[in-house]
């Protein structure tokens, strides 16, 4: 598990691959959400975001990203509903998510649940992948 500050943020893809030179990374140039998630952060119960990409690193290219509203119904739908500051991110195994990591995405079922949805976005995650977690200001 590791954590980085985002206030230099032009060496932030430098320090990832130092610390994981086997995995390509992913710069995020906007911030995605479904509409109940945007919800969520609005009401302060979501304060991070989970990435995952199959041997990749995610990470954001700004510590402001524009933050945009999609549907899981129509692939197409976005909106830009503002921007949101990002002040941290951690990369860590999906075997390391927590109850606390549950808490902090809003997900008030707890863990099993925020891994069993996370896995509906992206496909199968191993225990043993890579995932990025965006901690918001």
């Amino acid at each position: 598990m590791t954590e980085y500050s985002v206030e230099n943020i032009s060496v932030l893809p430098l320090s990832i691959k130092h610390d994981y030179p086997g995995y390509k990374l992913r710069a995020h140039h906007e911030l995605k959400l479904y509409k109940k998630n945007i919800k969520l952060l609005k009401e302060s119960k979501k304060i991070i975001t989970i990435r995952y990409e199959k041997e990749t690193i995610c990470y954001p290219v700004t510590k402001i990203l524009p933050l945009i509203e999609t549907s899981p119904e129509d692939k197409k739908y976005k909106n830009k509903v503002g921007t949101i500051a990002i002040k941290k991110i951690m990369i860590k195994r999906f075997a390391e998510l927590s109850d606390d990591d549950a808490k902090r995405e809003g997900c008030r079922l707890g863990l099993p649940a925020l891994k069993e949805g996370l896995k509906n976005i992206y496909g199968e995650i191993k225990p043993d992948e890579l995932i990025s977690i965006y901690y918001f200001e």
